[in-house]
């Protein structure tokens, strides 16, 4: 049940579960047209799911997979060339599935893709940087049973197991659901920063997909408090250290030598920033890797390998884009 209330589950088509493991399917949905992430998307991922997904894991009957519609080349597809994601519920069913809200222009494929797994009998949860509070009736509204507010980290290994049992998810932090009609949001989780006790991002969990450029991250919230975007609140940044040790576990594991590291502004610490340069240049591999920043910070830390553009108001003016 959720709160008090049972949730039935509506009748689906998949084929029974041969296994007692269970299964946690995260989508990115595919963009509506043409943007500035369009080209790169093919053959890129968001690491937002791969960090969730990675969280996973280490869960105990649970398997997990990450579908990228914008970045899928050999799985089974429908009509519109997306993915079929009836055939893929057929082959591999999930018991929950979770949907990626960071970009407010897939939320209507986002909610079509939950209505179709609902009508399947998946459980359905949503989370991203869409789903401000002033979103989440209309989340609740279009077929998604849960939406995680925040970091989704440490609140899915909470959820997954009630939620698919359809237990009582009223002592998970950090979630909005609807019970008996009326919108429920539990208390907030405090915002991560203990970075470095992560584990270390795996893209092995990205399926019917062709990676070459591989997102990396060290800096979650920006101080630059901008009106257009959601993603506000005071920097917290991981070491540069384990910035480090991301660009070396893929570049290991996969051959990875392409990375676009997906902070809002990168370089806000600039001591750290530095640093990190510094680890770059020592490690002995080669790579290519594109980063925003100021104009000041990008002076410091060029390299040849290295590419940047400017961030927020900064790129009204011509002269932040000289290097």
């Amino acid at each position: 049940m959720i709160g008090n209330e049972t949730y039935a589950r509506p009748q689906g088509e998949t084929r029974p579960r041969q296994t007692s493991r269970r299964r946690l399917r995260l989508v990115c949905p595919a963009y509506p047209a043409f943007n500035i992430y369009s080209r790169s998307a093919k053959v890129m991922t968001a690491l937002g799911p791969i960090c969730v997904a990675t969280a996973v894991h280490d869960l105990k009957g649970w398997d997990v997979e990450v579908i990228d519609e914008n970045n899928y080349c050999c799985g089974p597809t429908g009509a519109d060339r997306l993915p079929d994601h009836r055939a893929l519920q057929a082959s591999r069913p999930a018991d929950v599935v979770g949907l990626y809200g960071g970009l407010t222009s897939t939320i209507p494929r986002l909610y079509e893709l939950a209505r179709q797994y609902r009508a399947m009998g998946v459980a359905t949860v949503a989370g991203g940087q869409h789903f401000v509070p002033e979103n989440l009736p209309d989340a609740l509204d279009h077929a998604i049973d849960v939406v995680v507010i925040g970091e989704g980290e440490e609140t899915i290994g909470e959820l997954l197991e009630p939620l698919a049992a359809g237990g009582d998810l009223s002592g998970v932090a950090g979630l909005a659901y609807r019970e008996r009609g009326r919108m429920v949001v539990t208390p907030p989780r405090e915002p991560m920063s203990h970075f470095d006790e992560l584990p270390i991002p795996d893209f092995s969990v990205l399926r019917y997909a062709r990676m070459k450029i591989y997102p990396v991250s060290g800096v979650r919230g920006c101080g630059m408090n901008c009106e257009f975007c959601t993603v506000k609140g005071r920097p917290r940044c991981a070491t540069p250290e384990r910035m480090m040790e991301q660009f070396a576990s893929v570049y290991e594991k996969w051959g990875g030598r392409i990375f676009f590291i997906v902070d809002d502004l990168f370089g806000q610490n600039r001591l750290e920033t530095l640093r990190l340069c510094r680890l770059l240049a020592d490690y002995p591999c080669r790579s290519a890797w594109t980063a925003p920043a100021t104009p000041n910070c990008s002076r410091r830390c060029a390299r040849p390998a290295c590419e940047w553009w400017p961030s927020g108001s900064r790129a009204l003016s011509p002269r932040s884009w000289r290097r």
